[in-house]
């Protein structure tokens, strides 16, 4: 659920990438002791290494972007995405009702 939340995605594509990390042993999950319909996910070791290469990439990729835009443009940009972040959230609330 909190993933969910957090990403706007889908239960249904959230609990298959689960069960799937989970097969992979990339996380490991715990039943959530205050809430026993919910579970604790964790990353394993296996998991971590992944995160970690993927992070390294995304990183890498950030900065490529943000020198494309280049530092004068920066706040200018991060306002526009920050515009179109809450345009598209609200229309998201949009299909939900």
């Amino acid at each position: 659920r909190y993933i969910c939340d957090l990403t706007k995605l889908d239960k249904g594509n959230v609990s298959r990438a689960v069960k799937k990390l989970i097969a992979d042993k990339r996380i490991s999950e715990t039943p959530d002791p205050d809430d026993r319909r919910a579970v604790i996910l964790n990353l394993t070791t296996k998991g971590r290494k992944k995160y970690l290469e993927v992070r390294r990439y995304s990183d890498e990729r950030e900065t490529r972007l943000s020198a494309a835009v280049g530092q004068d443009n920066r706040a200018v940009f991060e306002e526009i995405l920050g515009r179109l972040k809450a345009e598209s959230e609200r229309m998201l609330k949009e299909l939900e009702t």
